[in-house]
């Protein structure tokens, strides 16, 4: 009796532990808040995904593979917030903003070939950002085998199926489909960074409470910590991974495939080239330069094509060195800037303006395509420019200093354990 009464139990448990999984993955496909299985939107239940941001990767990943896009944008977070794959200036269609998150050159690359290998790319924006090839940067959430090729290129037929199975029976993915029933409901979009279908970031709900310039503070403690930490470093004498290689390989497919490539250096505030100064990385930063100009133009001449086009929009004039508002001013807005990083999508149009149409952007004011023959009289006249900052802009200096000094004289306590930062 008690052997029969424990088989049913049994019984039972099985099917109820079954149920449960089949509601569960129901739910998840449901509401799909990766945009895995491309379910329906339906307002007020899963047409905004606020778990887009946590699972960039994953999410980006199967983007591609739905979409199928002849154009992509490459880079990170600055790519995904300014460069907009609606503009009008590109020749192919459809177009995905394909970048990441915090990503470092090797992410950016493989997520290239990722796309390449499911659906040949024709056109292909990347933005270029300094501390993206710092070699030791690596995000945890990266995983090689949810990319659809490896690095040397052979093909991973069955890339899908991990994240198939995770996004339909995981309690991470249930709870994200919670949440984003719970989002959709309460309609909280104010503050929020909103995805949109083409990978793009929208970020015009932002709310900046504290006001542009405790914004530009807050990011600067940030920076200033982080690189006088770790440095951007270009080679790990352990592994002997060189992040250059990696920005190679996407020339060289580029090249390869006839990809029409255009590459862009970010174009910042102009306190973040203080900030890089400031922790002595401003050798680096313009060896960074001159090694892109060298390889680029080595990968064409071994192509036997024309150089792709590099543009540096890090120069010094009225968008990049735009006024911020002062302390405690919490009203007015920046047209061009988030902050010392992060560009607003009117600046990023500007940008695309002129890598499509330079002569009629007025390319030698806004941006400069740099090659091996200009890049040192570039560099020395971006050396002028910031001088000339410094001279009119005394508070804005002023302010990195301090925040320099303040980490220095915290730097100690901070080894020792005693602070936490």
């Amino acid at each position: 009796m008690e052997h029969l009464q424990y088989g049913r139990y049994l019984k039972y448990s099985a099917i109820f532990f079954i149920a449960f999984l089949i509601i569960i993955a129901g739910l998840n496909v449901l509401v799909d808040p990766y945009s895995i299985y491309n379910s329906p939107k339906v307002d007020r239940f899963n047409s905004i995904k606020p778990e887009y941001s946590d699972h960039i990767r994953l999410v980006k990943t199967y983007a591609v593979k739905r979409i199928k896009p002849e154009a992509i944008i490459l880079g990170t977070s600055r790519a995904i917030r300014g460069i907009d794959p609606e503009h009008e200036g590109w020749s192919y269609q459809p177009v995905y903003n394909l970048a990441i998150l915090g990503a470092n050159i090797y992410e950016i690359a493989r997520y290239f070939q990722h796309a390449n290998a499911i659906y040949p790319v024709k056109q292909v924006v990347l933005l270029l950002d300094f501390e993206a090839f710092d070699v030791y940067s690596v995000d945890t959430d990266f995983d090689e085998l949810r990319l659809s090729v490896s690095l040397d290129g052979q093909k991973n037929g069955d890339f899908y199926i991990k994240d198939y199975i995770s996004s339909l029976f995981s309690f991470d993915a249930f709870f994200s489909s919670i949440n984003t029933i719970i989002y959709n409901l309460t309609n909280r979009t104010e503050n929020t960074l909103i995805y949109e279908e083409n990978g793009f970031c929208n970020a015009e709900n932002l709310v900046i409470s504290e006001g542009y310039r405790a914004d530009f503070i807050d990011k600067e403690k940030n920076y200033i910590r982080e690189l006088s930490q770790n440095k951007v470093r270009f080679y790990n004498p352990e592994t002997g991974q060189n992040s250059f290689d990696y920005y190679r390989k996407i020339l060289q497919i580029a090249y390869h495939d006839d990809i029409d490539l255009c590459m862009a250096i970010s174009p910042n505030h102009v306190r973040l080239g203080e900030v890089y100064a400031a922790v002595g990385l401003w050798p680096e930063y313009e060896e960074w330069k001159r090694t892109l100009v060298k390889i680029n133009e080595e990968e064409a001449s071994l192509a036997n094509k024309s150089p792709f086009a590099l543009w540096d929009f890090s120069v010094y004039n009225e968008y990049t060195t735009e006024t911020i508002p002062p302390a405690g001013d919490k009203d007015t807005e920046m047209k061009w800037h988030w902050e010392d990083s992060h560009f607003k999508k009117a600046f990023g149009d500007k940008v695309l303006d002129c890598i499509f149409s330079p002569q009629e952007s007025g390319q030698n004011y806004f941006g400069v395509m740099i090659t091996g023959e200009n890049i040192e009289e570039h560099l020395n006249n971006i050396r002028t420019g910031r001088q000339n900052y410094r001279e009119t802009h005394p508070q804005d200096v002023a302010e990195i200093e301090d925040i320099l000094n303040a980490y220095r004289s915290e730097e100690p306590r901070l080894k020792s354990g005693g602070v936490n930062p």
